[in-house]
């Protein structure tokens, strides 16, 4: 197509981007909770880690 490439706003426009940008954070947000549920039990070097 000679039309112009597909513009940030395009992307973000359509559902099924946000989606995965929900899900990423989704995900991302139950990591974290899971890195700091259980990091208190780990060794040290697992809390640098996460910083």
């Amino acid at each position: 197509p000679s039309g112009p490439a597909l513009q940030p706003s395009d992307v973000f426009e359509q559902p099924q981007a946000l989606g995965q940008k929900k899900i990423e954070f989704h995900i991302s947000a139950e990591v974290s909770t899971i890195l700091e549920g259980p990091r208190q039990n780990q060794e040290p070097q697992f809390a640098d880690a996460a910083e």
